[in-house]
């Protein structure tokens, strides 16, 4: 039975290792470093028209983010409505059930 095993995890690796080699050579090709370039400017989140552009801003460009009054509205009336489920005993998922 160990013999089977070791040969199972020799037969794994081998087939498995020029896969993760080959996906470890692509990640690290396509890498592309943070800059905090525009750490000086501030997107507003409104829910409804963020772009792919603002994303990249945000996560690589250190971008700063704030929430539009009707988007803070939302936001707080959805907190309300879990807070609320919570003490009439509703089950939400992942917020008072795993």
């Amino acid at each position: 039975m160990i013999k089977l095993c070791r040969l199972g995890a020799g037969l794994a690796a081998a087939v498995a290792g020029p896969w993760l080699w080959a996906a470890a050579a692509l990640a690290e090709a396509a890498y592309n470093p943070i800059r905090p370039t525009a750490e000086t400017e501030t997107i507003t989140l409104t829910g409804h028209d963020l772009t792919i552009d603002q994303v990249v801003e945000i996560a690589r460009g250190g971008a700063k983010v704030t929430l539009s009054p009707e988007a803070r509205t939302r936001s707080a009336d959805a907190y309300g409505l879990l807070l609320e489920a919570a003490t009439e005993g509703v089950a939400v998922y992942w917020f008072n059930r795993g």
